[in-house]
């Protein structure tokens, strides 16, 4: 979420190198198991769909260590290195309802997973409100 301008509360949802391309946040996408069309957007790769929500309570380890407690995604294109901090969302009416923030990936030859820092823990961590074009929703 970038604020002070016109286009805010507004999410990048371009190709990389576009960064004129966002729509509105509508608010939070309610995560259930099973949720498919989930999109994402990084500085790196630009946008992409396709996502299908596999687990809420995920854990992703790298060379700093483990996160827990995460959201796993598989399916669409995966997200490149450079990405990370960028929007998972869901399309909704024209805009968006935000899941999270893209962490990290693994794979396991051709079969990847993706994972993403829930919005509420974001919100609940740094004591934050979400940002809404008019009242936020949660679907």
């Amino acid at each position: 979420l970038i604020s002070g301008a016109s286009y805010s509360p507004r999410i990048y949802n371009g190709v990389s190198g576009d960064d004129s391309s966002n729509v509105p946040i509508y608010g939070r996408l309610l995560d259930a198991v099973g949720t498919s069309g989930i999109c994402r957007t990084g500085f790196k790769s630009g946008n992409s769909c396709g996502w299908t929500l596999d687990d809420l309570n995920a854990s992703f380890c790298d060379a700093d260590g483990c996160t827990q407690y995460l959201n796993a995604y598989h399916g669409g294109i995966a997200p490149a290195a450079g990405d990370s901090g960028g929007p998972i969302y869901q399309p909704y009416n024209g805009g968006a309802l935000l899941s999270g923030t893209i962490v990290g990936l693994s794979c396991f030859f051709v079969y990847c997973t993706y994972y993403g820092e829930k919005v509420g823990t974001i919100l609940g961590r740094w004591d934050l409100t979400l940002v809404c074009s008019g009242t936020c929703q949660i679907h």
